[in-house]
């Protein structure tokens, strides 16, 4: 159930609040100032306030909140007719909707929050999707820092020290140890100990040879980051073993 916002007071507000509560969760309020406190802190709910006079000081309380909630949905009512001209000014003012007899007809009014509903759904996913591009270009681009790092590192020791804080900024993990196998098999990063094992451990292949493994404690992969695919860590790990193997050959 979508969260309402309804700021009106009296039989209007009481009758507003019946219309409401059948389809949505209502929260009643009765100062403009309520409203502008709430708005900081609702970015779920859609807004509806009743239309008052003066109306300049109205258009104020518009111009706050829009000023809180940039993308706010906020719908003004009125139980009479609205001028154009007042109805023009309401919107300049930031109103997304303006619904005139709303008790006389609540369909307008539902329809006008379900308009709202669809706006904030489309704004929430467009803002996500920007900040998964975001994300995957600084990942991107950090991994590439990182592998130009691994090529010039001049000895394994030095390529392991380097490579151990960005494997963990990448992975999200709380600590990364990696252990490359042969011989004399090496262990870099945090240590090991028998009673806490790592929660993930990611094979470092070389075609069918096995370089090594990376060990992640308390890994969420890309944690903090709007992304979840794991191909950016996997495809590193993979540039890790080859460079690893001409290290350690």
């Amino acid at each position: 159930m979508t969260s309402i916002v309804l700021a009106a007071d009296g039989l209007l507000g009481d009758r507003l609040e019946e219309i409401l509560a059948t389809d949505h969760m209502v929260e009643r309020l009765t100062e403009g100032a309520d409203l502008l406190k709430v708005a900081q802190c609702r970015d779920d709910a859609v807004f509806i306030t009743v239309l008052v006079q003066p109306l300049g000081d109205f258009l104020e309380l518009l111009t706050a909140f829009r000023c809180r909630r940039p993308e706010g949905e906020i719908v003004v009512v009125s139980d009479g007719l609205v001028p154009a001209q007042v109805s023009l000014a309401v919107f300049r003012h930031g109103a997304t909707d303006v619904v005139e007899q709303p008790v006389d007809q609540p369909e307008r009014l539902l329809q006008a929050i379900s308009k709202g509903i669809l706006r904030q759904r489309q704004a929430t996913e467009s803002a996500q999707l920007v900040q998964q591009l975001v994300d995957r270009n600084y990942l991107l681009s950090r991994i590439h820092e990182l592998l130009d790092e691994l090529h010039r590192a001049p000895s394994l020791d030095a390529l392991l020290s380097g490579v151990m804080p960005a494997l963990r900024e990448i992975s999200g993990a709380t600590a990364v140890a990696i252990t490359v196998d042969g011989p004399e098999a090496v262990t870099a990063g945090w240590p090991l100990p028998h009673d806490a094992p790592a929660d993930r451990t990611i094979p470092l292949h070389l075609e069918e040879q096995a370089v090594g493994t990376v060990h992640l404690q308390g890994a969420q992969m890309f944690a903090g980051y709007a992304i979840s695919s794991e191909d950016l860590f996997i495809a590193l790990t993979r540039q890790l073993a080859l460079v690893i193997h001409h290290h350690h050959r």
